[in-house]
């Protein structure tokens, strides 16, 4: 008995250590055949995309998005991701006229690019009662798709210097312009416009308007313009524009914000126009 018990037992094992290793050996050509197949997939991919690609867009993109951090900062209409895909999408026209032989004439994409823009900043561009607004920002998404442009044609350090250029131009030049316009006497005549919104109820939506209104007589803005939106299921976005003085749309605009801290909404933004 204890004989059979023991030969059992040793045939078990055998039978077992074999199980072990033939599954050892099928796990090792399966994992075998799956790396050589993404050796195959990244040869591939490396044949087909070529690193001067990558590096085009990559760098369009950051370049973009330097330009679009400081729109961001300021709270203007156009914002990072808007900057960063236009000199991205510029960058990518210009490769998709590349061939290894050279671009296809290039300055006829680029001029294609100037077109494009041109309708993507007209959508932004509007007029009041007082001035064009948006003319910066139509300017600043004209100036991404150079930078994008540039990245394409490999330009890419006269792509860098000029989104450095195009930060400090938005970031100094405004604080220029105003000095100016204050020294010359003219600072009143010009405004800033901020807009404002609320998600919310439909009756709170109500009670908000009412209070800015009593809050604009008793302050140096104005309002100019009221929206009512249907935000989801049930609720409400409601946008103000409010009209400040050159210079003085910060300094209002927080003061806004920390008065409304406690009024009924869900949620409150504001940005520059």
């Amino acid at each position: 008995m204890a004989c059979w018990m023991k030969t059992s037992t040793c045939r078990w094992t055998r039978a077992r250590r074999r199980s072990i290793s033939r599954s050892a050996t099928i796990r090792i050509r399966y994992f075998s055949k799956a790396r050589a197949d993404l050796a195959l997939a990244m040869s591939f991919f490396s044949n087909q995309l070529s690193h001067y690609f990558l590096q085009s867009i990559l760098l369009a993109l950051v370049l973009g998005s330097l330009v679009g951090i400081e729109r961001q900062w300021n709270r203007r209409l156009v914002d990072l991701k808007t900057n960063a895909l236009v000199a991205m999408g510029a960058a990518l026209f210009m490769l998709l006229s590349k061939t290894p032989q050279g671009f296809v004439e290039p300055i006829q994409m680029a001029a294609q690019i100037v077109v494009g823009v041109g309708f993507l900043a007209g959508g932004i561009m509007f007029r009041d009662s007082r001035q064009a607004q948006g003319l910066n920002t139509a300017a600043t998404l004209w100036c991404s798709a150079a930078v994008g442009a540039m990245c394409g044609m490999n330009r890419w350090f006269d792509a860098s210097v000029a989104s450095i250029a195009i930060v400090l131009a938005n970031s100094l030049l405004g604080r220029v312009a105003q000095y100016l316009n204050k020294q010359m006497g003219i600072a009143d005549n010009l405004t800033d416009s901020v807009q404002f919104q609320w998600v919310c109820s439909a009756s709170d939506a109500l009670v908000v308007h009412e209070k800015m209104t009593e809050m604009s007589r008793n302050s140096l803005w104005e309002m100019q313009e009221v929206r009512l939106e249907r935000h989801g299921v049930d609720n409400t976005l409601l946008s103000i524009t409010a009209l400040f003085e050159q210079g003085e749309s910060d300094k209002g605009a927080l003061s806004i914000q920390q008065a409304t801290a406690g009024w009924p909404a869900f949620n409150f933004s504001w940005r520059k126009l």
